[in-house]
């Protein structure tokens, strides 16, 4: 079961990244974690030891939840929005 994630005021979305009790899967810790510093997405693959497909996919997922951002050559870096869900546990 997926989680939910409120990406506008009224609309409730599910995203594998979130877990049905509304906290950040593993996966989806362990990339925030990794791009703390702006990396690439073979970089957070890398860095998290995650096959670059599941990276990309749960990339794609936290973009669309206001996340992450992707910023100029392909960097990724957590949104105000991804530092407080990761703060949150």
């Amino acid at each position: 079961m997926h989680g939910l994630v409120l990406l506008q005021e009224e609309a409730l979305i599910p995203v594998a990244c979130v877990s049905a009790d509304g906290a950040l899967t593993d996966v989806a810790r362990a990339i925030l974690k990794s791009i703390s510093t702006p990396r690439t997405h073979e970089a957070a693959a890398a860095e998290t030891c995650l096959p670059l497909f599941r990276v990309r996919a749960s990339v794609r997922e936290m973009v669309a939840a206001d996340m992450i951002v992707q910023r100029e050559h392909g960097l990724l870096s957590m949104t105000e929005k991804g530092r407080e869900v990761l703060e949150l546990g």
